[in-house]
């Protein structure tokens, strides 16, 4: 089966990507890497009209550990001036 067809972008920049999702809404999927996308869409399990795909936007970059009890965590700058934190989290 043929996958259909989506419009792919490419970002550099936080703001590009919040620009895109504000643009685009519900009818964008973002991607950042590790998904097995060829199979899903040629058996068209999932369709969307655009594909965001952040690996490029050095921001987004990384997970990192944050324990304040919770079991909390932060993926690269996604909280706004909140000290971010090291820890031995393996990748």
């Amino acid at each position: 089966m043929k996958p259909a067809s989506f419009e792919y972008h490419a970002p550099s920049s936080d703001k590009e990507v919040v620009g895109l999702l504000a643009e685009l809404g519900d009818s964008a999927k973002v991607i950042a890497g590790g998904q097995s996308l060829v199979p899903v869409l040629a058996l068209r399990l999932a369709v969307f009209d655009h594909l965001i795909d952040v690996r490029k936007v050095a921001g987004l970059r990384g997970i990192e550990r944050v324990d304040e009890g919770r079991g909390d965590g932060e993926s690269g700058e996604a909280v706004p001036g909140r000290p971010r934190r090291r820890s031995g989290v393996p990748a």
